[in-house]
């Protein structure tokens, strides 16, 4: 069993699709003004809305148990249509819901804008409710966590119970600790406790915030890599966006560029992906280049459904 603890909600995004108007009036000579474009297609008819999961920890679980895996979620849910919804949906994909308590309060929602790259312009959102993942919630967690081959935290869990859950079964044997930061906010409040995670899976800002050092070039992620390994983190995972990912174990160390870049594929959720790849392969014995490898393919099969052919044909059209 894999334990997944942290942030469940929904997310509502309005994707802005431009008129043909906007590309007229905001064409600037051979610059395109992409936020003036958006602006304009506000008020436009044509604006598409998307209900889809959102929080890392909810993420994640369901593309591992898409993976075939066996998954539980630890997470908070409101007494609302939200927190219904959320569990309904954990049930239908066969994810186990009994660690998913139900408290008073809102549970946690956004509201993105999109760009007409398909990346969040604007967001608006309420995770009050994880503050209510306190240690003593996480001492009721317990029977799962005790026999989880694996646990899963992302960077929406209170520091506190952050670490309360790693000082607990950080040095057990047998249990190997993941963690996803979620967010710069996550990765702060992971700085002092990096080396207890058995592996680390940030983005390239988030590897920024957790060891206080920029982290750009290729040197710079092989730097940020033998830190981890100093902290005591046996495997490192660094998405770049755009750019593939980095990954360490100790002895191997690479970078993996992806095949090709999908230009107009939102990449929001596609290091979710990525995180629940990497927990799968690892826990099939994979080699840190295959998980890198397997984490990759399975992040560009996500973003392949996402690419936006109209977009891209509305572009080609005016000669972008």
């Amino acid at each position: 069993m894999i334990a997944v603890v942290g942030g469940a909600g929904l997310a509502v995004k309005v994707r802005m699709i431009p008129q043909e108007e906007s590309f007229e009036q905001h064409a600037m000579g051979d610059v395109f003004d992409y936020n003036s474009i958006n602006v304009a297609a506000k008020t436009a008819q044509g604006d598409d809305v998307e209900i889809a999961s959102s929080g890392s920890a909810f993420n994640i679980a369901i593309h591992l148990a898409e993976m075939g895996k066996e998954v539980a979620l630890a997470t908070v849910a409101g007494n609302d249509a939200i927190g219904l919804a959320v569990v309904e949906q954990l049930k239908a994909l066969g994810i186990d819901t009994s660690y998913v308590r139900k408290v008073e309060g809102s549970s946690a929602a956004t509201v993105q804008i999109m760009n007409i790259l398909n990346d969040p312009q604007m967001v608006f959102g309420n995770s009050k409710l994880f503050e209510k993942m306190t240690p003593e919630m996480a001492e009721g967690w317990a029977p799962l966590l005790d026999e989880a081959e694996a646990i899963v935290l992302d960077g929406g869990l209170p520091e506190e119970t952050l670490k309360y859950i790693v000082d607990k079964y950080g040095a057990k044997e047998g249990v190997k600790i993941f963690f996803d930061p979620a967010g710069h906010e996550g990765a702060l409040k992971a700085r002092e406790i990096a080396g207890k995670f058995y592996c680390v899976m940030p983005g390239r800002v988030e590897a920024e915030a957790m060891l206080r050092q920029t982290v750009l070039s290729a040197d710079q992620l092989m730097d940020a890599g033998r830190v981890f390994e100093e902290k005591g983190v046996k495997k490192t995972i660094i998405t770049i966006k755009g750019g593939g990912l980095y990954y360490k174990d100790g002895v191997n160390e690479g970078v993996i560029a992806p095949e090709r870049v999908l230009s107009f594929a939102s990449t929001s959720g596609a290091g979710d992906v990525v995180s629940a790849a990497v927990v799968a392969a690892d826990l099939e014995g994979k080699s840190i280049e295959e998980i890198g490898k397997f984490a990759m393919q399975k992040a560009a099969e996500f973003l392949e459904g996402r690419s936006d052919a109209r977009l891209i044909d509305t572009l080609n059209e005016k000669g972008q």
